[in-house]
């Protein structure tokens, strides 16, 4: 597992002649990919607008900030009046459709204004990975449908019906699970090595994709300065992950070591799940996730459980 990224920031994506995007906007910029993205390429433009929906604690120096609700076209529009690249990051957990419109709404802004080019955020997930088999950007779609995935699947078509209408700007990145100090996916680890067990699938000894989080900013950089083909079917999509193979075991393992370096102790000790089948194997399981999601079901289970309450507590 890298704690630095691997080559040169300047370095382009394969066969790509590289320009130099002048002001940027970027969204979710309180993020900790986006944030860090700033931190780590902000003074190589001629300025950044970090769209927020409130302002940081601390604010990143030479950046313009700006409150925006990126589920209101106009609000984006505004946010993005001067800028001619827009970095997509944001992505609403709490509200997974408005995710999608969200999208919608960056794309009009990006049509109405001088943005030239936009990369989008998407993840791994939306590939099929119920075989053993590479995953690359041909694999099919994802069986295992979760809201999540659901969702980004929902705005990769959208992206694709832009560009097929002519909306040719755009660039997709599939990062694998993003580790670094702040990101959710190293905090669950952190977590893990301080309890007293962790369950995994065959022990941890099956394949984690991941990649540091600086990678990924500079693949977010490299998406931003080349140059692509504007002829093609639809836009061009890139996984990012890093290097060699790491395991499981060996992800949460690092994370234990990261703790020692920091003066807290792990108690890590990793045991086998119950059961090596995997969830996207089972597809009555599927089909409940389908349903249990679906709008009318969850906005029922909302009501049921402001009306209803918590056991034990005042409903």
């Amino acid at each position: 597992m890298s704690e630095r990224h691997n080559d040169s920031p300047d370095r382009t994506l394969p066969g790509a002649a590289a320009h130099q995007p002048g002001r940027v906007a970027v969204s979710g910029a309180n993020g900790f990919i986006a944030r860090r993205f700033i931190e780590l390429y902000g003074s190589r433009f001629d300025g950044v607008a970090a769209l927020v929906r409130s302002l940081p604690t601390e604010e990143l120096p030479g950046v313009d900030y700006r409150i925006c609700d990126i589920t209101q076209a106009h609000a984006v529009r505004f946010g993005a009046r001067d800028c001619d690249a827009f970095v997509h990051f944001a992505y609403d957990f709490r509200n997974r459709p408005h995710a999608v419109a969200a999208t919608e709404n960056v794309i009009s802004a990006c049509k109405a204004g001088s943005v030239a080019r936009l990369v989008h955020l998407s993840t791994n997930a939306v590939y099929d990975q119920s075989g053993d088999g590479t995953i690359d950007e041909d694999t099919r779609p994802a069986r295992y449908r979760d809201p999540y995935i659901e969702s980004k699947l929902r705005i990769e078509c959208s992206l694709a019906a832009h560009w097929r209408a002519g909306f040719t700007r755009t660039v997709i990145l599939q990062p694998t699970v993003v580790y670094g100090w702040g990101g959710s996916w190293s905090n669950h680890a952190f977590v893990g090595c301080k309890s007293e067990g962790v369950e995994l699938p065959l022990g941890g000894a099956g394949r984690c994709n991941c990649v540091y989080v600086d990678d990924v900013c500079q693949a977010v950089f490299q998406g931003l300065t080349a140059e692509i083909d504007s002829s093609a079917t639809a836009p061009p999509r890139y996984l990012i992950n890093g290097p060699g193979d790491v395991s499981w075991r060996q992800f949460f393992e690092a994370h234990g070591e990261l703790l020692g370096t920091a003066g807290i102790g792990s108690r890590l000790t990793i045991a086998s799940a119950a059961t090596g089948h995997r969830f996207t194997d089972d597809p009555k399981k599927n089909l409940v996730m389908h349903l249990a999601f679906s709008p009318p079901v969850a906005a029922a289970s909302r009501l049921v459980r402001r009306n209803v309450g918590s056991p034990g507590m005042p409903s």
